[in-house]
């Protein structure tokens, strides 16, 4: 069975691609921003708690119990 390849990008693509654009490019930007702006370990603690949340709250959605 021979699949055809939509070659344009609809409305859709669009917004995903400027979504992830402005994601991927917020970081750097927000990066460069707190590296002038905070001493290393703010910024280092800030990003490991940041992490520790969001994957505690993933291990509480998919019902993961947290190894001691």
């Amino acid at each position: 069975m021979k699949q055809s390849i939509n070659q344009s990008m609809g409305p859709k693509e669009w917004i995903m691609i400027t979504a992830l654009s402005l994601v991927w490019g917020g970081s750097f930007f927000f990066t460069g921003v707190a590296v002038r702006e905070l001493p290393s370990l703010t910024i280092v603690f800030s990003r490991v708690s940041i992490a520790a949340v969001a994957m505690s709250i993933v291990l509480f959605a998919k019902q993961i119990p947290i190894p001691f």
